[in-house]
């Protein structure tokens, strides 16, 4: 769920720089902390996947911030 990776504490940032403008569509451009409950509801409960039926993403795109969040979670499993 995209509230996941935006909770996570070694995602967050990350997760913040990737995606927050694909949820722009959802805030229109407000920063999170200025969103209704409901718009927070909405977008921390939506599966990153949904992004694309709503937002434009591709599934490579998708793929690729997989990708990076994975390596993200294994470099600090390295330190």
């Amino acid at each position: 769920m995209i509230g996941d990776l935006l909770e996570d504490r070694l995602l967050n940032s990350y997760a913040q720089k990737e995606l927050i403008p694909y949820l722009d569509v959802f805030t229109g451009k407000k920063p999170l902390e200025e969103c209704s409950e409901m718009e927070k509801n909405m977008l921390y409960y939506m599966p990153l996947s949904s992004l694309r039926s709503f937002s434009g993403i591709t599934n490579e795109k998708i793929g690729e911030i997989v990708k990076e969040m994975r390596q993200i979670l294994q470099n600090s499993n390295d330190d």
